[in-house]
């Protein structure tokens, strides 16, 4: 009995140890060239997946096998799937999307000669029944399955003035164009919802001869989206206006005007829902018709709005007001020339936002005739719901040079009530110079800031972090000029 126990208890340990780590070299052939995690649409982590190149299938195909993992990166499926080549075209996969039980695996195809020529590839694999799809691209609202035709590609592509992107929203497939002319390069000329049937539920064309005629040019964006809400912004020289819409059937639910030239102010922002209400936060400069400007940066703000666009709070907050705490000028200027560049907004559920900065400037370098960027310490401004500053936080950190910021990546966790983020920061020995690769773990909760540092220095490896499941994060350890290539759960205390 004893020795059958000793038995479970070594297997038990096995599977787990196991579970939690995996060889990302020896898992499948080939060379790995994508690997990412797996979201579902509010955020949490549902697996990972690894993509390997099997190299070229003949002369207009490549090969590549998949690996799905799941949270606790145990193997649950793999395969193979194939996708076109094209001479002189560049390619890789850009985007990774969790369908319902889909997952949508994009690849870009650009020619850096010809800027014109830029299109998308999808796959798809079926989650239940782990099956591939055949290679499909979307073009004009028609999902076309099959590859490109080689032949006079490049002529076709110059002819086709939009790049059709495909994401997912919820249940469903979104899909917009965006412009390749050089006049309105990145804008988007119209958005369409698509059902799982791939059949078209509505779509909205952003494209105005009218205002075309009367030289008034429009630009528009895809600034938010979840389950229930699509913002567009629309915006020309002197206005910013939100388009909500309900993605599911097309309505718009209303319009909020957000800048106009009678404005005090211009806007950097992030947004979130928040049960019926859209959240807004960020940063305000004076208004002027160029737009927000990080250099006349003159503090902070939260609009809340209705689920008809009420107005239901507008609060500013000056850089002044934070003297209490900071040493900061009017003009937001900070010790040595310094600026608060936002990393982040964290906006909880019971309304509190932590605006999460770094300090930074560049500055002009006579010898390398360019502007050096340099980030050190981070500081949280922490606001209750009524945007009154209640706490001001500085984690210290090394300057590090030629970097905008050190910042990695955040995760919600105690189902939106709290935060914890991760950041790089590289400290330098006294008696070497050397620089020392740490990682920085920062957790907000219940409003307190508790942070922990972890070194993560190899002679052999280089390590790199990535999101996981709440309460752990995935490292992942390689080294190039070899095969070890490995990933490994670390749990977190929290």
């Amino acid at each position: 009995m004893k020795r059958f126990a000793l038995l479970l208890l070594l297997l038990i340990t096995f599977n787990q140890t196991n579970a939690q780590m995996q060889d990302l070299f020896s898992m499948a052939g080939g060379t790995l060239t994508f690997f990412n995690p797996i979201f579902e649409q509010d955020k949490s982590i549902y697996g990972y997946l690894a993509i390997y190149d099997l190299g070229n299938e003949n002369e207009n195909e490549k090969k590549f096998e998949y690996v799905i993992l799941d949270t606790r990166l145990i193997k649950v499926a793999n395969g193979e799937f194939m996708a076109p080549e094209y001479k002189k075209i560049e390619s890789r996969f850009y985007s990774l999307e969790k369908i319902k039980d889909r997952l949508l695996i994009s690849r870009l195809y650009l020619s850096y000669k010809k800027s014109y020529v830029a299109f998308t590839s999808h796959t798809e694999i079926d989650l239940k029944t782990n099956t591939p799809s055949k290679t499909f691209y979307l073009q004009e609202g028609e999902f076309i399955e099959g590859y490109r035709k080689a032949d006079e590609l490049l002529k076709r592509q110059k002819r086709y003035k939009n790049l059709d992107l495909l994401y997912g929203i919820d249940d469903d497939y979104l899909s917009f164009q965006m412009s390749k002319d050089k006049k309105s390069r990145g804008d988007i000329n119209s958005i369409a919802i698509y059902g799982l049937d791939k059949n078209l539920k509505w779509e909205q064309s952003y494209v105005d001869e009218e205002n075309k005629k009367s030289g008034r040019y429009l630009e528009h964006s895809i600034v938010y989206t979840d389950e229930e809400t699509l913002v567009v912004l629309e915006s020309d020289k002197y206005d910013k206006i939100f388009h909500v819409h309900n993605p599911e059937t097309g309505e718009e639910l209303f319009r909020y005007i957000l800048e106009t030239r009678e404005s005090d102010y211009n806007y950097s922002y992030t947004i979130k829902r928040i049960e019926d209400e859209l959240v807004l936060t960020g940063k305000i400069s004076d208004y002027s018709s160029s737009g927000y400007s990080f250099e006349s940066a003159k503090g902070l703000f939260k609009i809340v709005l209705g689920v008809d666009g009420t107005e239901k709070m507008r609060k500013f907050f000056l850089w002044e007001e934070a003297s209490d705490y900071l040493e900061i000028k009017e003009n937001g200027k900070l010790e040595k020339g310094y600026r608060l560049l936002a990393q982040d907004y964290f906006i909880f559920d019971d309304g509190r936002i932590t605006f999460l900065a770094e300090k930074f400037k560049d500055n002009y370098n006579l010898l390398m005739g360019m502007n050096v960027p340099k980030a050190t310490d981070f500081v949280l401004m922490q606001f209750d719901a009524d945007f009154s500053l209640r706490n001001v936080e500085t984690i210290l950190k090394d300057k590090s040079k030629y970097y905008i910021s050190d910042y990695l990546f955040s995760q919600g966790i105690n189902d939106g009530k709290d935060v914890v983020f991760f950041y790089q920061d590289y400290q330098k020995e006294s008696a070497t110079n050397k620089r020392n690769w740490v990682l920085g773990i920062v957790k907000i909760i219940d409003g307190k800031i508790n942070y922990e540092r972890i070194p993560m220095s190899s002679e052999d490896f280089t390590i790199d972090p990535y999101i996981a499941k709440e309460g752990y994060i995935l490292l992942r350890e390689y080294n190039r000029k070899s095969n070890h290539n490995q990933i490994r759960l670390e749990r977190l205390n929290l």
